[in-house]
Order: structure tokens, then C-alpha cells, then sequence
């Protein structure tokens, strides 16, 4: 009975490893981290970010920067990490230059990527942690706390429908632990800027919108189209689209 099922393994250990030799010997179904900085409809749009990414952001920051095709939509990622922690300092250090990004975990599959980008030298290698070093006397010197950054808010009425919607543990964000997150993929259909303030999203008419939010009411289903407050929040914590006031629109 054992004989059977030792050869029985290495039957399926020999078929694992026949079918990576034909996809080329490219992991198949690796688990691993990433930054999710935008979705599209168009090729054309996701390939027209990637190229305004790569022009924009240093390289640390662009390690394996691509483009995969998830069903209809292009989603544009960067980064293949191992750990949750190395996806969140890509993650803080991306902020400035992609608000409404969020951390990814899933499977790396080849065939999905369209068009890739890879750094030699990547995020974490760049970034090691960073060590306390001790006083003559043997009391660590810790490094001086950052000034807090003020809150930079900007609001806008936005219309659209929704993709999807998935939740997660504020820290996914790099926020402080609580109550879970709601991100919502809109399709953005139109809007309207909010306290003379500028229309923030008028630009992601017609594209994919990922914004958050800290409730989750029975109107947030996929394929309903709502119209809700959106609001640009920055500090050291957050800088991400929020939505506020979310109500359905009638058809």
C-alpha cells in the first residue's frame, strides 16, 4: 500500500514538473504579493499608464511593473513579493504617485501578463529595514518621529457603477487596525467638482475606479449603478479615494 502511494506521488510530482517545462519553467501558481495601481477597459489606456509610470517613478519602485489581463478588464501592478510587509513599504512608498493603489495577493500566472517591465535591483533590495543604532551609555537611539503631515482633502460628486467589491483589514492599507475596509472597482460615468474645489476624477471618466470605504450598505452589489461623495484624504496614513453619502440611481 505504500509502494502505491509513493509512486502515485512521484507520478504527480513528474506531471507537475513536465507541465512547467513545457510553460518554460515559469511558476505557475505562486502566491505572491504585488501593488495594484490601476484597472482599464482599453489596452491602449493601461499600456498608455504603464509607459506615464515607468517615465514618472524611480526604478526601485518599478520592479516587474505589467500588465495582466483579468477577464474583461487590464490591471496594471507592480512588484513580485514574498511578504505582506515588503508589499506594504512598496505600497507607502508608491502614494505619491498612485493614491488609490492597494496591496494584491494572488497567484503569478505567466500567460496573464501581456507586457512586463523587470529591475535587476528591486524594492527590496533598495530598502533594507532600517537598524537602531545604541548609545555609548547602551540606549538605542531612535530616530527622530516624523512631523505629521497636514490632511489634504478634496471632494467631488461622482456616478458611476460598480464593478466589485472586496473586503480587508485596514492594515492592508498601511492604516492603524480596526473595524475591516470595503474597496469598490466603479466605473466611472461622471462627475462634479464639490466645494470649488477641482474635479479630481473628471479625467477617469469612462475608466475604472477603485475607491474605499469604512461601511458596507445593501446598495454596494455589482452591476449597481450609485452616485455617492468621493473624497481625496492624504496624510502619512492614507491617500486613497473615499466614498461618502453612496445612494443608488434609479435606471
Amino acid at each position: 500500500m505504500n509502494r502505491l502511494k509513493k509512486r502515485k506521488i512521484k507520478f504527480l510530482g513528474s506531471g507537475i514538473l513536465l507541465i512547467a517545462v513545457l510553460l518554460g519553467g515559469q511558476e505557475v501558481w505562486a502566491k505572491i504579493y504585488s501593488v495594484q495601481i490601476g484597472a482599464f477597459q482599453k489596452y491602449q489606456n493601461a499600456q498608455r499608464q504603464f509607459k506615464q509610470f515607468e517615465k514618472s517613478v524611480p526604478s526601485n519602485l518599478s520592479d516587474y511593473l505589467r500588465i495582466e489581463k483579468k477577464g474583461h478588464e487590464y490591471v496594471l501592478k507592480v512588484g513580485k513579493l514574498d511578504e505582506p510587509e515588503k508589499a506594504l513599504n512598496l505600497l507607502s512608498a508608491l502614494k505619491e504617485h498612485s493614491p488609490d493603489a492597494f496591496v494584491w495577493k494572488g497567484d503569478w500566472v505567466p500567460k496573464n501578463i501581456l507586457e512586463m517591465r523587470e529591475n535587476p535591483v528591486g524594492f527590496a533590495a533598495d530598502h533594507p529595514k532600517e537598524e537602531k543604532v545604541l548609545h555609548p551609555e547602551g540606549k538605542k537611539n531612535e530616530p527622530p518621529p516624523k512631523a505629521e503631515q497636514p490632511l489634504i482633502i478634496n471632494q467631488a460628486l461622482l456616478t458611476g457603477t460598480i464593478r466589485e467589491i472586496s473586503s480587508f483589514p485596514p492594515e492592508q492599507l498601511g492604516m492603524p487596525s480596526g473595524k475591516n475596509i470595503y474597496r469598490l472597482i466603479i466605473r466611472v460615468e461622471s462627475s462634479k467638482a464639490l466645494k470649488g474645489g477641482p474635479d479630481f476624477i473628471k479625467e477617469r471618466e469612462g475608466e475604472l475606479l477603485t475607491v474605499f470605504s469604512e461601511i458596507n450598505p445593501p446598495i454596494f452589489r455589482p452591476g449597481l449603478k450609485i452616485k455617492g461623495v468621493v473624497e481625496y484624504r492624504g496624510n502619512r496614513f492614507s491617500r486613497y479615494y473615499w466614498i461618502h453619502k453612496p445612494q443608488a440611481v434609479n435606471p
